[in-house]
């Protein structure tokens, strides 16, 4: 089973989804976390059936207009349990269907201020109440965990990374070894004005790490565009 989170900055463009199905199919993706979608409610059943009848979809437009996570999983293989929503993330159950893998992910897409994050802490903090199992947490939390996730522009200060840092100690998240791109965000700007950042992020719980401690996260530049992550 191999799970992914890719900020695909907009899937309305026939090129942008036969992007998101080259992207599937090379990588054998079995679950997915597709951010920033920019699909509107009355266009969304178009665009997935262009995505194909063996992927099943799951939106939060109840919780965010314009749809900005969609979960992608192939029914053939995993079975998805939507467990909860919001503008920011969903979380959901997923179980193989061909082992006993079994874990519970959430998929998170933060907005870009420090106050309409704290959302994101609240409902982190709420799953991990309850939180018994192997818990993986991913996604583009547009925020940095250290100040030295930045090169160039605007310093980091520590209050933008504070909240962060203290949700993740008080749920017990860890970050999964990573390989691939140094960094997974950049504005693509020319010599001195470019800036690199993290802000995508794959976390799991201590029961995560006590059963797949050698599982990587591997961040990938997608064709020089947008930035993906893969579990």
């Amino acid at each position: 089973m191999i799970i992914s989170s890719w900020n695909i900055r907009g899937i309305n463009k026939p090129y942008k989804q036969k992007e998101l199905k080259a992207f599937l199919f090379k990588n054998k993706i079995t679950v997915l976390g597709c951010l920033e979608t920019k699909v509107k409610t009355w266009n969304a059943k178009k665009v997935r059936i262009k995505i194909g009848n063996d992927w099943e979809v799951f939106a939060n437009y109840t919780h965010a207009p314009n749809g900005k996570i969609w979960i992608l999983w192939k029914t053939q293989h995993v079975k998805v349990k939507v467990i909860l929503a919001g503008a920011q993330l969903v979380h959901c159950e997923v179980r193989d269907k061909h082992s006993d893998v079994t874990c519970c992910l959430t998929f998170v897409y933060g907005y870009n201020t420090i106050e309409k994050r704290q959302e994101i802490w609240t409902q982190l903090r709420q799953i991990h109440s309850n939180m018994v199992e192997v818990w993986l947490v991913l996604g583009d939390f547009n925020t940095m965990i250290s100040v030295s996730d930045r090169i160039n522009g605007n310093p980091i200060s520590q209050t933008e990374v504070e909240d962060f840092q203290k949700c993740i100690a008080d749920n017990g998240l860890g970050q999964l070894n990573r390989k691939g791109c140094q960094w997974s965000w950049c504005n693509k700007r020319e010599d001195a004005d470019i800036i690199y950042s993290n802000i995508d992020w794959a976390l799991g719980n201590s029961y995560w790490f006590m059963k797949y401690s050698s599982i990587e996260a591997v961040y990938e530049n997608y064709e020089d565009e947008e930035f993906n992550q893969m579990v």
